[in-house]
Formats: C-alpha cells, structure tokens, sequence
C-alpha cells in the first residue's frame, strides 16, 4: 500500500513540476514538504500500532492460566 502511495504521488508530483514549468529544486522543495510530514506521520502510527499489539499481547499472556 504505501508504495502504491509513493509511486502515484511522485508521478503526480513529475507531471504537476512539469505542467507549472517549476525548476529541479522548486520539485525538490515541494517533495520535502510533502515526504517529510508524511514520513512522520507514518512512523508515529506504526509504533503507536506496535505498542498497541505489544500491550495487549501483555494483557493476553498475564490473563491466560498457566
């Protein structure tokens, strides 16, 4: 899924550059506004995700008789 994400969106990003007649470091400025808010963002969910599963997981394994 994410890469999906990142190849529609940088072909995207390519035309839109190309159509506005922006310079190289024009598309890389708009790349770093968008990778980077995105990259932070993904990686917040995921540990949050994964500190989630490993929660319950704890729970699980305390409440389950032994």
């Amino acid at each position: 899924m994410n890469w999906v994400v990142i190849l529609i969106g940088g072909g995207f990003l390519i035309w839109w550059t190309v159509e506005h007649h922006l310079s190289r470091w024009q598309l890389f400025g708009i790349f770093l506004l968008v990778a980077l808010p995105y990259t932070i963002l993904e990686n917040w969910a995921k540990r949050k995700v994964k500190l989630s599963y490993l929660r319950n997981n704890k729970k699980r394994l305390a409440e389950s008789p032994r």
